[in-house]
Parts: structure tokens; C-alpha cells; sequence
């Protein structure tokens, strides 16, 4: 999808009827890895990655949200997802996450 699709449910403030980004900060229980990513539902993305659906969370769960951050759309998403990931130390992933959440 090139823009993010409405989101049904108002969520962290988010006006529904707008497109949504959300740029979410998962935890594994198992290894206490953090997986960054986006996503125009939360809900149905943290059970496929719970169900083995996606082959780079595979095998590490099970998976615990950590937080997220909403932008409009897909590229502005993108941006901060590429930023989360280019941090090298988880803490300043969470540092960044709770500084900027919604």
C-alpha cells in the first residue's frame, strides 16, 4: 500500500477518520530483542508476529508491545522506522519511543 489506510478505532488521539501510520516497538519475552516496524493495524500485526507469520520474528517470540508512534503516512512511517533502526543500542530505541509517543 503507498498510504496508510484509516484506522477504525481511535487510538493515542488519532483523528479515525484520517490515514494512520503506526510505528510500533515490539520486545521478545524469549530473548529480550526489540523488532521495530509499521503498520496500519497494531492489533492484527502483533498476532502475526505472535503466530510465526513473519520470517524475521520467527522463532524469537513470544512478542510484547513496547509502545508506538502515529503519523499520517506511509513515508513519513518509514522515515521513523529507518531512524529507530539505525540506533544501535535498544535503550535509545526506547528513549526515542517515549519522548516522541502518542
Amino acid at each position: 500500500w503507498s498510504e496508510c489506510l484509516p484506522y477504525k478505532e481511535e487510538v493515542g488521539g488519532s483523528n479515525p477518520s484520517s490515514p494512520t501510520c503506526f510505528i510500533y516497538v515490539l520486545i521478545s519475552i524469549s530473548t529480550e530483542q526489540l523488532y521495530i516496524g509499521h503498520t496500519n493495524n497494531i492489533e492484527r500485526r502483533l498476532n502475526e508476529h505472535n503466530k510465526g507469520k513473519s520470517i524475521s520474528t520467527r522463532n524469537r517470540g513470544p512478542w510484547k508491545l513496547v509502545g508506538y508512534i502515529t503519523r499520517d503516512t506511509r513515508s513519513e512511517a518509514m522515515k521513523i522506522e529507518k531512524r529507530l533502526k539505525s540506533f544501535k543500542r535498544s535503550d535509545r530505541v526506547i528513549a526515542y519511543l517515549a519522548k516522541n509517543s502518542d
